[in-house]
């Protein structure tokens, strides 16, 4: 029953996986392996491994392109978060783009090593459908790939304290979607190590796209999480 999936070789009752799932889904920000660790009565190491197998469960492997209908499709950056808290300057920090579908309210999260106008453009150009309008901050890379897009380029002037521009454009969704991953990410899980920030972004992504006001309450969530176990076998040493 379990093989196959992310369940596979886990002497944990499926009963139990159940509800770790509820716990990661039914709160915006999260739940620590502690908290499961208590709640379920494994250990801390188990829990711990749990979560990291629900995170699997929760990528989308395969999403179709975003501004479907040549909708607004927002783009912005982040970094450092609680990766690498001595870090000094966006060189050693790491690096976060999230573009989000201003019709749908999806976005999507990929952590950049070395954020740079190549790395930018490819995941823009494979996330975002070219008629589209791309709507970002005055960040010089977006300068370059803005003009690819048939519906065009909407800056917002961030550093002359501009939140929605002349023509009615923000970046207000993408900067939500940081807001809730930065509270939980340093209210719940407190420290990332950078080699499993993609996974932690994964889970933030599926709780963002399946939240209360899109019509999705805890327990259809849990069950679109669970939807997701099958072809993602993780391995203790996979998961490290």
């Amino acid at each position: 029953m379990t093989v196959g999936t992310v369940f596979e070789r886990s002497k944990v009752p499926l009963t139990k996986w159940w509800m770790a799932a509820h716990m990661m889904n039914s709160g915006k920000n999260g739940v620590s392996a502690h908290e499961i660790h208590r709640a379920l009565g494994v250990t801390y190491k188990t829990a711990w491994f749990m979560m990291r197998r629900l995170r699997e469960a929760m990528t989308h492997l395969a999403p179709a392109p975003m501004g479907d209908n040549g909708g607004n499709v927002q783009s912005d950056e982040t970094y450092d978060l609680n990766t690498s808290k001595r870090a000094k300057g966006y060189k050693n920090k790491a690096s976060i783009l999230a573009p989000v579908d201003e019709e749908t309210g999806y976005a999507r999260a990929f952590h950049v090593k070395g954020m740079s106008l190549p790395k930018v453009r490819e995941i823009i150009f494979s996330n975002v459908r070219r008629k589209a309008t791309l709507v970002t901050d005055e960040a010089p890379m977006y300068q370059t790939i803005g003009w690819e897009f048939e519906g065009g380029h909407q800056k917002v002037k961030h550093t002359g304290r501009e939140y929605v521009n002349k023509a009615g454009f923000t970046t207000n969704n993408v900067e939500s979607f940081f807001g809730v991953f930065k509270r939980g990410m340093r209210g719940t899980y407190t420290f990332c190590g950078e080699q499993h920030l993609q996974r932690y972004l994964a889970e933030f992504q599926f709780r963002y796209n399946t939240r209360t006001a899109l019509g999705v309450n805890d327990g259809e969530r849990t069950a679109l999480a669970m939807k997701g176990i099958e072809g993602k076998r993780l391995t203790y040493r996979s998961a490290h």
